[in-house]
């Protein structure tokens, strides 16, 4: 059977609170943590920007 990656373009938005992230949140919520519980994938879209280096692709 094929594996499907769902998710969406981004992950930090203000607005996804209180439908998806918690309305409580600490300073050190960590958002894309929270959303890889939800999600496989997401779409990160800087490159449709400019090119990114090799070392930021890693980090």
């Amino acid at each position: 059977m094929p594996k499907f990656y769902i998710g969406t373009a981004g992950w930090s938005y203000k607005d996804w609170v209180p439908s998806f992230y918690p309305k409580n949140q600490s300073g050190s919520f960590d958002w894309l943590q929270f959303y890889s519980h939800y999600f496989n994938c997401v779409e990160v879209n800087s490159t449709y920007y400019a090119y990114i280096s090799p070392k930021v692709v890693k980090e």
